[in-house]
């Protein structure tokens, strides 16, 4: 689930790497209709799509911030990883349409297919969905938790799937190569982190590159 303080706290330790993210969600109409083409298998109907939408049923907390779910991370250094290993999957959820609404408000994306279910549906779709970017956002408070911030060096997200309020999301990273550069001699270490929705099914995948001698 999305909390506004990660994202806030994201934005004060990973300047660049979110303004990236931010980036992303400006994509648009296009990326849009990509998913549209990608997903929907017949007429234009809202109704006739060949997925699953979860039966959305919201049950907000009482103060609408039930806190931070990357909180129990502990933070590592480069002689502490071990490839293949990391900190391990969390789990959050389901997502609200809150949680969406709040995203978009902190990077300035205010595209109605994510809140308006009347219009999502005038325009083929049968619910309102998640953003890509949000999901990249949220990768990076994992990893932002787990490892110094001020390391990361590259960073790329590529969004596989859409996925719809109500659904179960999963987050969990891994280091795929630990090594020095034999060039500078820098410490250096390549993850990779995914977010999925409740079956597995895989919404975004990132790559860093992170450098400890920067």
């Amino acid at each position: 689930m999305f909390r506004w303080a990660i994202v806030r706290r994201c934005y004060m330790q990973f300047p660049r790497l979110m303004m990236t993210v931010a980036w992303m969600s400006q994509l648009g109409q296009p990326f849009h209709h990509l998913i549209h083409n990608k997903l929907k298998r017949q007429g234009s109907n809202a109704d006739n799509w060949s997925v699953e939408v979860p039966d959305y049923q919201p049950d907000y907390p009482e103060n609408l911030d039930p806190g931070d779910p990357f909180a129990q991370i502990e933070r590592a250094d480069w002689e502490a990883l071990d490839e293949d290993m990391g900190p391990g999957k969390i789990e959050t959820g389901p997502l609200h349409i809150g949680d969406i609404v709040r995203f978009q408000s902190v990077v300035g994306e205010d595209n109605p297919l994510h809140y308006d279910l009347v219009w999502a549906k005038s325009r083929g779709y049968p619910n309102v969905f998640g953003l890509g970017s949000h999901q990249a956002s949220m990768l990076t408070a994992y990893a932002a938790h787990w490892l110094d911030p001020g390391a990361v060096r590259f960073f790329e997200a590529r969004f596989c799937n859409v996925y719809w309020p109500g659904e179960r999301l999963a987050y969990e990273a891994v280091v795929s190569r630990k090594y020095t550069d034999t060039s500078t001699g820098h410490r250096m270490a390549e993850l990779k982190l995914n977010c999925s929705r409740n079956d597995g099914d895989p919404v975004v995948d990132v790559c860093m590159t992170m450098d400890f001698d920067a």
